[in-house]
């Protein structure tokens, strides 16, 4: 149940207001519809993702940091599962770009990373996926302030905007503030009888 139930948070938006209580609690309505119809309590969210809200919208975030001895190899990478691709992700975050030339390595060491290559490539992709949905949280979080930012300032009327245009072109040397130049009228030609 924990895992729908956290599958089901991950779609949750901060942008979105239906999905949120005023307090900024899940919409537990929402979360049915999301979750595909399956109904839980409001004691049920909170025992599986403690404090999560809108402004906290990361799920799982509150477990203990996995140790890193588990990412280099293949059976504590998959026994550890998520805390695993955890650990994968901070050491791809800190790693530099460089990599020693395979060409170089010794055939023991080509074993070593061939016998694991299939399965850290999996926990790659899931840690890629992970930090992806991070960003994208952020992301509509920060827009969400930023409208709710625009919401909450006063209305302008058109003269107050035009007021401001002028303000903030006055000094400028624009088309505008020159005078027009007014054609000369031209005549017909005058004809002799």
């Amino acid at each position: 149940m924990k895992e729908v139930i956290l599958a089901a948070l991950a779609k949750l938006d901060p942008a979105v207001d239906s999905h949120w209580t005023a307090d900024g609690l899940v919409n537990l309505n929402s979360f049915k519809f999301i979750a595909g119809g399956v109904s839980v309590t409001r004691e049920q969210l909170e025992e599986a993702a403690p404090g999560f809200t809108r402004t906290n919208p990361v799920v799982g975030e509150a477990e203990a940091p996995p140790s890193s001895s588990t990412a280099g190899t293949a059976e504590g990478a998959s026994a550890e599962g998520a805390s695993a691709t955890d650990t994968l992700l901070e050491l791809v975050l800190s790693e530099t770009t460089e990599f020693p030339n395979t060409a170089d390595l010794s055939t023991e060491q080509l074993q070593q990373l061939s016998e694991v290559h299939l399965e850290q490539i999996d926990l790659l992709n899931q840690a890629r996926d992970r930090y992806n949905r991070m960003i994208d949280k952020r992301v509509a979080y920060l827009r969400s302030a930023h409208a709710e930012f625009d919401r909450r300032q006063p209305k302008l009327t058109i003269a107050e905007m035009v007021r401001m245009a002028h303000e903030a072109n006055k000094g400028t040397a624009a088309d505008v503030d020159r005078p027009r130049a007014r054609p000369h009228t031209t005549y017909a030609p005058l004809r002799t009888r």
